[in-house]
């Protein structure tokens, strides 16, 4: 686990870096095991796809930073009606096995308490089978709802769709 890992919002001086993480995350080839090459050609956002996300209310981008300010993951946290829909999380390829990723996921919890939402709610592609299961090893539930992939996450081959999952937060 990487040590001093620092959660801040997302401003537009970020957006090239988030771009960029995010794409390498999920669109390169042979990098990280994150990735949707196989089964999504093209990139996951674009620069102007971040900076609309930075200006939508309810949805906060959060980067993650070490102490030295460098970029090592983002996680969109959205506020939905008593729940937190949680998306983007994106580590770069080199460090996906660092803790980054779980760091960000407890921090998602965190965020729903500090909103008294009973829940976090997040989606997956259906054929990342071992995507899916890591975040059921980390108390994710499969919800039994399937929701089709969005225009402009690239070119899906045929057969693909989302798979949603939720996870109960406790109280504070």
């Amino acid at each position: 686990m990487i040590q001093n890992l620092i959660l801040s919002p997302a401003t537009s001086t970020d957006v090239a870096g988030i771009t960029q993480l995010v794409n390498s995350a999920y669109r390169s080839e042979g990098e990280g095991w994150t990735n949707e090459a196989a089964f999504i050609a093209g990139e996951r956002i674009t620069e102007n796809g971040v900076f609309d996300l930075l200006q939508q209310p309810g949805k906060t981008l959060f980067k993650c930073s070490n102490a030295a300010g460098a970029l090592l993951g983002c996680v969109l946290l959205e506020l939905q009606d008593g729940y937190v829909y949680l998306g983007l999380l994106s580590v770069q390829p080199a460090l996906q096995a660092a803790g980054i990723g779980r760091f960000m996921l407890d921090f998602g919890v965190q965020y729903a308490q500090s909103h008294q939402c009973s829940r976090i709610v997040i989606t997956v592609v259906n054929k990342r089978t071992e995507l899916i299961n890591w975040y059921e090893r980390r108390g994710y539930v499969r919800t039994g709802k399937t929701i089709a992939l969005p225009p402009g996450i690239g070119m899906p081959v045929g057969g693909l769709h989302f798979v949603e999952m939720e996870k109960e937060v406790p109280a504070l």
